[in-house]
């Protein structure tokens, strides 16, 4: 079984899933939703955590990022994400040269990142995306990543997080947090926020 892009340059191309015990992919109406709010990414540089099958980091290529970084630490749905990018590379060879596979936990990559974030331009900083979609039950990770993002203001663009009331990260907490919430996304229990930094 497999799901496909929804718009963009790559509109309607399939990409295959890992076993869906491995992975958990964001819901088709969430996606739409969200993406036909971003339809164009041009210019943009997209972090895709815990990329599963890269369908997020994907679509957002489609639609025009500059930059995409499929950051995913399980091995056995590496393999899956890497048929997905080689799939994309072979359709669009002429444009899909700065698609970025990454082995490697978020965090512990999160730190490489962060050193050549702060040497880009002010523009490039301001136009980066991370998409936060850990398993819903890993609420460590998810607020450990926010921690990190906030730690000396360092990050200035925007951030995704996609997570369930009921079995991840309540919205409720986020908002306590106080990040700034731009636009809020929800399908049944799961949402997605985005938050300016």
């Amino acid at each position: 079984m497999g799901i496909k892009i929804l718009g963009g340059k790559a509109k309607g191309t399939a990409l295959f899933l890992p076993d869906e015990k491995l992975v958990r992919p964001t819901l088709v109406l969430l996606k739409r939703r969200i993406f036909d709010s971003f339809q164009n990414l041009e210019g943009v540089t997209f972090l895709d955590g815990c990329a599963g099958s890269g369908a997020m980091g994907l679509e957002a290529w489609s639609r025009g990022c500059d930059e995409v970084y499929l950051v995913e630490p399980n091995q056995k749905v590496l393999p899956v994400l890497k048929r997905n990018v080689e799939k994309i590379h072979n359709s669009f060879s002429q444009t899909a040269a700065k698609i970025e596979v990454i082995s490697a936990p978020l965090r512990k990559y999160l730190k490489i990142f962060k050193a050549d974030y702060l040497i880009w331009e002010k523009d490039k900083k301001e136009n980066t995306i991370i998409f936060l979609d850990p398993p819903y039950h890993m609420e460590k990770l998810y607020k450990s990543v926010v921690a990190d993002l906030q730690e000396d203001n360092w990050f200035t663009g925007q951030l995704w997080i996609e997570s369930d009331n009921k079995t991840g990260v309540p919205m409720s907490y986020w908002e306590e947090l106080g990040l700034d919430i731009f636009r809020t996304y929800a399908q049944s229990q799961s949402y997605i926020l985005v938050v300016n930094f």
